[in-house]
This record gives C-alpha cells, structure tokens and sequence, in this order.
C-alpha cells in the first residue's frame, strides 16, 4: 500500500505537469510565432507550416520512447527526458527569429516524448487489478488541474508576455523532474524461461 500510494503520487504529479507544458504550449505556440518571428516572417500560412512541420517531428518522438521504454531502465530515462526542458525552456525565454523556432522543437520534442511515460508508469509499478482504477484517478486528477492552463494562458501572456509564460513552465518542469526523482526503484521483471529446442 505505501508503494502504491508513492506511485500514485508521482504518476499523478508528472501527469499533472506533463498535461500543463502540453497545454500551455499547443495552446499558445501559433501565438508564440507570430511575435517571436515576426521579422522574419510575416506570412501567416508560412507561420502554420512552420508550427505543422514542429508538431510532426515531435510526435514521432513518442515513437521512439515508446521503443526505449521497452528496452531501457526506466527512471533514468524519464529523467533525461524531464530535466534537459528546464534550461531549454528558460532559453526559450529571450530567443526570437530563428533561434526560438530550434528552441521550440526542441521544448515539444521532450513534450510530445514524455507523453509515453505516464502510461508506462503504470504497466511497471502497478498490479494489473488495480492498474484500471489508478489510472481512472489519475486522469480525473490531470485533466481537471491542467484544464486551468488554457485559462490562465490569455491573462498570463497579455498581461505579462511569453517571458513569464516560459519561466512559469520553467518552474512547472522543475517540479516534474523532481517528483520523478521520488519515483521508486523499478521492480525487477521476471525473467522468461529459455524456449525447449526439440
């Protein structure tokens, strides 16, 4: 029980935070463009392709976590998705032009690529019978909360800019990556018997 209740917090923070960043940026990345690339580029449908061809590059990164997932330690790899977002995000702050489009792919690269972990959580740290009822709860849980971000994303950027925006999902990053830090040792997988050669 007390393992359970620690995965069940974790899962349910990460997905909590993971759900904010997912919102915060889809919600507000064409806006995000439109100011930051503004000299360069003032076209609003060269703008669209730009932000199609981001959303493409980084979908295929769930793609390759999930291969990961199979295949590597799993704390570790969560955390080298989580904590590079930190500096990544705090850069993203100040750059404009072309500097913040490699930015932004970068930031939704390990966005869309932390997508798998929730997920993943469950299948190694929680018992079949219960797997259906925590992630009930934790879905309950993240979607309510992270609702708020497509709330708060107008008044944040109108009344302070996209600089506070990022150092808000600065801080929200650095909370994900230090509740992963809880995340407990991963059980052991039982190892398959050798096939009989007949």
């Amino acid at each position: 029980p007390a393992m359970l209740a620690r995965v069940f917090t974790v899962m349910t923070a990460a997905a909590v935070t993971s759900s904010l960043l997912f919102n915060f940026t889809t919600n507000g990345n064409a806006q995000l463009l439109d100011e930051r690339l503004a000299p360069i580029i003032a076209d609003p449908a060269l703008l669209g392709a730009l932000l199609a061809v981001v959303y493409t590059i980084a979908s295929f990164a769930q793609i390759v976590i999930g291969h990961l997932i199979d295949r590597k330690a799993f704390k570790p790899l969560t955390l080298a998705m989580s904590v590079p977002l930190i500096p990544i995000l705090a850069l993203a702050a100040y750059a404009e032009g072309w500097w913040l489009y490699l930015l932004l792919l970068a930031v939704m690269i390990l966005i869309f690529g932390s997508i798998p972990f929730t997920d993943g959580m469950s299948v190694r740290y929680v018992d079949d019978r219960l797997r259906s009822r925590v992630a009930g709860m934790r879905l309950a849980v993240s979607a309510g909360i992270s609702a708020l971000a497509v709330w708060l994303l107008g008044p944040v950027v109108k009344g302070a800019g996209f600089d506070a925006l990022f150092w808000l999902m600065v801080a929200i990053a650095a909370c994900r990556a230090a509740v992963l830090f809880w995340l407990p040792r991963e059980p052991k997988q039982p190892v398959e018997p050798a096939p009989v050669r007949t």
